[in-house]
């Protein structure tokens, strides 16, 4: 073989992949960056594979067995993920319970107890959603290892995207929260609407987060939580994907981006808080 044969790229391996996303999520989770989570969705929602036909196609040419083998575990990985983001919102509720509880007692105009309860549920969310993100990394690598070689990495992908969905509902929650924090005397005016308003905002989240979880397990034609808003667009326009990618981070509350013109397209700039 020549010295000047092309060679194409090499891959990181499943593992080191799995392993690479998790701990980036588990690092923005812990400095609580929405703007590393945003990005994270936004690429994947961005990838111009699909993860879902690659994965049917490979297990297809492996055999009926393998094939229906293949599609049990990636119902196992979603049905894990939904649960996990079923926790979430459960986690959600405790906080709306303990913030309603506050807004109704004789403490509800009081600055400090509103700072201190804000503070408690955020800690015990970034606490809690770090433990989950090592019980779902375990647990994917647990599924993953049972597939052969050539459905590894394919369903590496579909997890991981699956997966950044629901850091990104956990990281929105946190970010809603810190902000409450930081403007606790608007809360104290009207703390039982302020109350309403986080319910309002975190059930949409979560819908949202279902529909897209869905979506990552389903393939590329299933919708990933909006339509597409691409049809009838010139070719080589891709205004109507970005503005797709843009509704989905708005569908789980991430607002900080603008859409800006990037040479002959158009891409998502994520803005600084």
């Amino acid at each position: 073989m020549s010295a000047n044969s092309l060679v194409g790229p090499v891959y990181l391996d499943w593992e080191q992949r799995l392993e690479q996303r998790l701990d980036l999520i588990h690092f923005a989770l812990k400095q609580g960056d929405s703007k590393i989570l945003a990005a994270i969705f936004a690429q994947d929602q961005s990838s111009p594979i699909d993860h879902h036909a690659t994965f049917n196609v490979q297990a297809r040419n492996l055999g009926p067995h393998v094939s229906e083998n293949g599609s049990r575990i990636l119902r196992d990985l979603e049905d894990h993920v939904l649960k996990t983001n079923e926790h979430i919102r459960s986690d959600n509720n405790r906080i709306d319970k303990n913030m309603e509880e506050l807004a109704r007692s004789d403490k509800r105009n009081d600055q400090d107890a509103w700072h201190r309860n804000i503070q408690e549920n955020i800690n015990s969310l970034r606490n809690t959603s770090r433990q989950q993100v090592e019980q779902l990394r375990s647990y994917g690598r647990q599924k993953i290892e049972h597939l052969p070689e050539q459905l590894r990495q394919p369903a590496v992908d579909i997890f991981n995207g699956a997966v950044g969905v629901v850091f990104t509902f956990v990281n929105t929650t946190q970010q809603y929260l810190q902000d409450a924090s930081n403007t606790i005397p608007t809360w104290i005016r009207q703390p039982q609407d302020k109350v309403q308003e986080f319910r309002r905002a975190y059930k949409y989240w979560y819908e949202g987060s279902e529909i897209m979880i869905k979506g990552w397990f389903k393939g590329a034609r299933h919708l990933r939580g909006v339509p597409s808003m691409n049809d009838g667009a010139p070719d080589g326009d891709n205004i109507g994907a970005i503005r797709d990618i843009a509704t989905k981070l708005q569908c789980i509350g991430l607002e900080s981006f603008t859409i800006v013109r990037k040479g002959s397209g158009w891409a998502l700039e994520i803005s600084e808080e």
